[in-house]
């Protein structure tokens, strides 16, 4: 899948993007991983069409079923090198 991102602030290192039809918003913790599936991802929102799909904030708040739609995003995401950031 495609992606599409853009560092809009460095502490936390917060990125938007789309990947596909699908935008999000994520916060990486540069230190730990403590987020999503032990990964530096601490909080993430997918969306499609203004609604939605996957909710979380150093827990999930929802959007549990779509762990197939997260985890190439998820993926992506922990593999970016933050210490350039």
């Amino acid at each position: 899948m495609n992606y599409q991102s853009e560092i809009v602030k460095k502490d936390p290192v917060t990125i938007n993007g789309r990947f596909g039809v699908y935008s999000f918003v994520a916060k990486l913790n540069k230190q730990k991983k403590t987020g999503v599936a032990d990964t530096k991802i601490v909080q993430l929102k997918i969306s499609c069409g203004g609604e939605t799909l996957v909710h979380y904030d150093y827990g999930w708040i929802s959007g549990q079923r779509y762990i197939s739609l997260n985890k190439p995003l998820v993926e992506h995401l922990d593999g970016l090198k933050l210490k350039k950031v």
